[in-house]
């Protein structure tokens, strides 16, 4: 599975906007649930170990849960949101 690796410029620094490292955050999760996905689909295809596809499912259900969060949060952050 392909990890995000932050480089330094990616690393928020103490001085940083909250928004800016906000959408950081929102990028990280989201590259790593495209990841995860591209995986799955993979191992959907290729496996019957069921142990495999367990832990896949767990991937699956992390990244879904952060892109929820991203789209609650901008959702929160949108004019008008009654959140």
């Amino acid at each position: 599975m392909k990890s995000t690796n932050l480089t330094p410029r990616q690393i928020p620094d103490a001085d940083a906007p909250l928004q800016t490292i906000d959408e950081i955050s929102e990028r990280i999760r989201m590259d790593c649930a495209r990841d995860v996905l591209a995986n799955a689909r993979a191992l959907v295809a290729e496996s019957e170990n069921p142990r495999e596809l367990k832990w896949t499912v767990h991937r699956l259900i992390e990244s879904l849960t952060d892109a929820i969060r991203v789209a609650d949060a901008r959702g929160e952050r949108l004019p008008g949101s009654r959140r």
